[in-house]
């Protein structure tokens, strides 16, 4: 049987008040990956979750933010985006494909 590799989403509208849901789904379905949408942290406030690199982009005000949390059997690389007009919140990290993540 082939392994199935997972990756979330979640429009969480304040992780900080919802970090235990939130590990509780990272143990339960084990993904290599989970996106984050409004995140409402600020770049002052600390957020880590065991097992998993955090990449964030916070907004000043407390509102809106996104994260990438990528568990830490997947290697990291800098992905360089170009600069987007308006209010855009991104995080990217490239996943290699060719390797088997295990």
């Amino acid at each position: 049987m082939a392994s199935r590799q997972i990756f979330l989403q979640w429009n969480v509208r304040s992780v900080w008040h919802k970090k235990h849901d939130l590990i509780f789904l990272l143990n339960k379905f084990k993904p290599l990956a989970c996106s984050i949408a409004e995140t409402w942290l600020t770049p002052s406030l600390s957020f880590n979750i065991p097992h998993f690199n955090v990449l964030r982009c916070d907004r000043s005000d407390g509102y809106g933010g996104s994260a990438l949390l990528v568990n830490n059997r997947v290697p990291l690389s800098t992905l360089t985006l170009s600069a987007l007009d308006g209010d855009m919140n991104i995080v990217a990290d490239p996943f290699p494909v060719s390797k088997r993540v295990v």
